[in-house]
């Protein structure tokens, strides 16, 4: 399994499903458990006693082939494995796998949720992940950031923005743009650390890293990512793929104190990505390819705009002394 398969594995909560907390009881009779199932579109029923603790299961094809008037509990199927809604999908998967079910029920602080099937974790799969470039989306990225904050641990995060993207679709056409997103992902893939960081798709031509690296390590990251890319420049139809990189974070103000988590993570995202956009500033709106561009290097490593100022820390949100601005690797002219 390779390192970004990894990654994949803690996508997505259960919590984060659209489940219906239906259910029947086990003195029910199955008429009523099919009426439910009519009426929410289930392909199985959870039964509860009186505690509200699942104690059995009905399925819509068992309930249809029986008489009406039968009760619930003496056709019920047990309870062979409960899910929390804390589990990742992978973890509910592999709940289903061990059962041999395509169903369990699932709890949430003692509290019956609902049925999750495995068509349920299909459509959640398919949501949180880009099949084109092999990577989660952004909410990956959130999903991870809360778990690090909530654990009093320090994040980072390295936004990526291509450079000119929009004219190699213009100029080769979507599937060419298309290639130069694989491409950047899978550079970026290769460069990244899966026990400190997550890379996502954070949307269109944007990626985002983040990491639990020191405030210094992500700078050198963000450094080292230019530096390949203008030594080894990945090319497409005769031009160089380039990129602006802005980053955010690393190091905390004071000590946390009744932190607002999303609030931290929105700030985060916003000003990596707004250092990044104020780096795109320098960046010629067509490539050129007549003098060599410098290396990066700390000249590029300039305090950042005055367009993007640092946030004042509010009574409820922690954020982390500002880093640097990385300007785009000049474009050769």
């Amino acid at each position: 399994m390779t390192a970004h398969r990894r990654v994949a594995d803690v996508m997505q909560i259960l919590d984060s499903l659209k489940v219906v907390p239906v259910w029947v009881d086990p003195n029910h009779m199955v008429e009523s458990a099919r009426v439910l199932m009519d009426g929410h579109d289930l392909s199985a029923l959870c039964v509860l006693d009186r505690d509200g603790q699942p104690i059995g299961t009905l399925r819509r094809d068992v309930a249809a082939a029986i008489p009406g008037n039968a009760r619930v509990g003496e056709v019920m199927e047990s309870v062979l494995g409960i899910l929390d809604a804390n589990d990742t999908l992978r973890q509910a998967a592999d709940l289903l796998v061990r059962i041999d079910r395509h169903y369990a029920p699932m709890m949430r602080n003692g509290e019956f949720r609902g049925i999750v099937t495995a068509l349920d974790l299909l459509d959640g799969l398919r949501r949180s992940w880009d099949p084109m470039t092999d990577l989660p989306w952004s909410d990956e990225l959130r999903r991870w950031g809360a778990e690090q904050l909530d654990a009093g641990r320090e994040i980072a995060i390295v936004f990526v923005d291509l450079d000119r993207f929009g004219s190699f679709n213009k100029r080769f056409g979507h599937v060419v743009g298309d290639r130069v997103l694989t491409r950047i992902a899978d550079f970026l893939r290769e460069r990244i650390d899966p026990a400190t960081d997550v890379l996502v798709r954070y949307g269109g031509d944007e990626f985002a890293i983040g990491t639990l690296r020191t405030a210094r390590d992500t700078q050198d990251l963000a450094a080292s990512l230019l530096a390949t890319s203008r030594e080894t420049p990945l090319m497409e139809h005769g031009e160089a793929i380039e990129f602006s990189v802005g980053v955010y974070g690393g190091q905390r103000q004071r000590e946390r104190d009744d932190m607002h988590v999303q609030a931290t993570l929105d700030d985060l995202i916003n000003f990596a990505s707004r250092r990044c956009i104020a780096s795109k500033a320098t960046v010629p709106s067509s490539p050129s390819a007549s003098s060599p561009a410098p290396a990066p290097s700390s000249a590029n490593l300039t305090s950042v705009p005055e367009a993007v100022p640092t946030p004042e820390p509010a009574p409820v949100q922690t954020i982390s002394e500002p880093l640097p601005a990385f300007m785009s690797r000049p474009s050769e002219e």
